[in-house]
């Protein structure tokens, strides 16, 4: 049972939810990479955060009354 409607449920909040990030790598959320060293020198960091901007900005963008319309229409031959 949801308790909102689906109209009212971004897909950035079920990513959330579950405990899923959008950042693309580990440094953007302030945490260390065992593959990376240069967490405070990284020359890319400032654009792993845009990116990750962006793709906040797209699950935020989207709900979950997307998804189910999207389903429904490639359900029926689509």
């Amino acid at each position: 049972m949801l308790a909102r409607q689906p109209k009212s449920i971004r897909l950035k909040d079920i990513l959330t939810a579950v405990g899923e990030s959008t950042a693309p790598v580990m440094c953007v959320m302030n945490k260390r990479d065992r593959y990376c060293a240069g967490i405070s020198l990284c020359p890319m960091k400032p654009y792993w955060k845009e990116l990750k901007k962006r793709i906040d900005e797209f699950f935020d963008e989207y709900t979950l009354a997307d998804i189910c319309k999207e389903s429904s229409t490639h359900t029926k031959g689509g």
